[in-house]
């Protein structure tokens, strides 16, 4: 049986892809913000916190007087604050147009896809949120949790990293 295709992915065919992908990858790129959770905690500065647990408007520096529950921090005497970076991602929101391969692919709406060079690959791998194209937010603001674990692609070479997020917030 004779192979029509031996020998056409060579070192220089390989590279050809690297190349073309990284261009891609880089000129298509927007800034995204990529959100990793829940992890720092401020006081409220709308309240104080008795030691009955209770919290009670701090008339010095708070800023929304209450009565009952603050407002602000909804009777906890604290605000978690998500731990952010912004790196720059290229976005494909319907994959299953762009991936031509010959059967229906199965995938829910509201799924969107990023292509990033590999050095973003530890970031995405802790990333639990993301938004998408910090340019537009006053337009249009929609927040996206990981779907699946990124992975590296390429022929060969670990350059581009494929990752999934499914829409959670409009």
């Amino acid at each position: 049986m004779t192979n029509h295709f031996s020998g056409i992915i060579s070192a220089a065919f390989k590279q050809l892809h690297v190349d073309a992908m990284t261009e891609l990858v880089t000129n298509c790129a927007v800034p995204c913000q990529i959100i990793y959770g829940d992890t720092l905690w401020e006081d409220c500065q709308n309240c104080l916190t008795s030691p009955m647990g209770t919290n009670y408007y701090d008339s010095i520096n708070g800023s929304t007087p209450f009565s009952g529950i603050c407002p602000v921090c909804n009777g906890k005497g604290r605000i978690s604050t998500e731990s952010t970076e912004t790196i720059n991602l290229s976005p494909i929101y319907n994959y299953k147009e762009w991936i031509d391969i010959g059967v229906p692919i199965q995938v829910p709406n509201g799924i969107v896809q990023t292509l990033s060079l590999f050095n973003t690959y530890e970031e995405l791998r802790r990333a639990k949120q993301l938004i998408i194209n910090t340019d537009i937010n006053s337009y249009v603001k929609s927040r996206f949790e990981k779907y699946a674990e990124p992975h590296p692609c390429g022929l060969g070479a670990a350059t581009i990293v494929v990752a999934f997020w499914k829409r959670i917030e409009y």
